[in-house]
């Protein structure tokens, strides 16, 4: 149950941009190259760098 709550309080965009590089079987180069790209423009990345800078837990939104 600990390890879940931890998960569960990560970026949800991260976690499926991993979830769908460990499937990778299942994705194209050009897919996961584009999701890549989404997660890394989102406005979760932009929290967790202010929430570092504050020293402060991130609130993740999911976009």
């Amino acid at each position: 149950m600990a390890w879940a709550h931890e998960i569960a309080t990560l970026a949800p965009l991260t976690l499926a941009y991993n979830k769908l590089v460990l499937n990778g079987s299942r994705a194209d180069d050009a897919t996961i190259d584009a999701e890549f790209s989404r997660v890394w423009a989102s406005e979760d990345v932009k929290e967790a760098a202010r929430a570092r800078a504050e020293k402060r837990p991130p609130v993740f939104q999911g976009r």
